[in-house]
């Protein structure tokens, strides 16, 4: 009698976790239902940039953060009906190949003093 009150009282916490498993799995614990959770499709912006000012923001930003990455988008369309196209395009190809923040940050910075 005390052996079969042993493996049951062994078999509890397995059990208890088999269940919570079970719960948490079926429940996706606690994850959001309502489209912004990772099934929830992505929305495609394009990036455009329509006027000095807007790549002026843009370039801050890229400043400030040290990040380039799609903020990129739509510049080399803008900078190619640029009037300063030649030295825009010249700081933009040193911006996209920049690859540290100090880098980003400065090919910006050399961007900007163009405009």
């Amino acid at each position: 009698m005390r052996l079969r009150n042993l493996r049951r009282a062994a078999f509890r916490p397995v059990l208890v976790v088999v269940v919570a498993g079970i719960a948490f799995g079926l429940t996706g614990c606690g994850r959001s239902r309502t489209g912004t959770g990772t099934n929830a499709p992505a929305v495609e912006v394009p990036m455009t940039v329509d006027s000095d000012e807007q790549l002026k923001q843009r370039l801050q930003s890229i400043v400030d953060s040290g990040l380039a990455g799609s903020a990129l988008g739509g510049m080399p369309e803008f900078i190619a009906k640029h009037a300063k196209q030649k030295e825009l395009m010249a700081e933009y190809k040193k911006l996209q190949a920049a690859t540290t923040p100090d880098q980003i940050k400065a090919a910006a910075k050399a961007m900007l003093g163009k405009l």
